[in-house]
């Protein structure tokens, strides 16, 4: 496994929301590679704010998109659920 090395905005925003919030996906069913597919649906939102020139918005939503992409790893280390496929779909679709 790689070290990752979080930047200022993720240790200290992102992190501290994304964290607790696995903790209680944890105890549900919801998926990581379901999670993976949120943050990519919340992304697309964005991308439609931008578009629609809802600049506050889409900033707000690309944020939250950021957080929501946190969970997905958290969520399959806490759930033993990693896996080389749902890297793969978690790097794609965060491009």
């Amino acid at each position: 496994m790689k070290t990752v090395y979080d930047g200022y905005i993720s240790k200290h925003i992102n992190r501290r929301l994304s964290e607790p919030i696995a903790r209680l996906l944890a105890k549900s069913s919801v998926t990581p590679n379901q999670m993976t597919w949120a943050a990519f649906g919340v992304a697309l939102l964005a991308f439609i704010s931008f578009i629609f020139g809802q600049n506050i918005v889409a900033g707000l939503l690309v944020q939250l998109s950021s957080i929501v992409d946190g969970i997905d790893g958290s969520l399959a280390r806490l759930k033993g659920m990693t896996s080389e496929f749902g890297g793969f779909l978690d790097s794609v679709l965060d491009r």
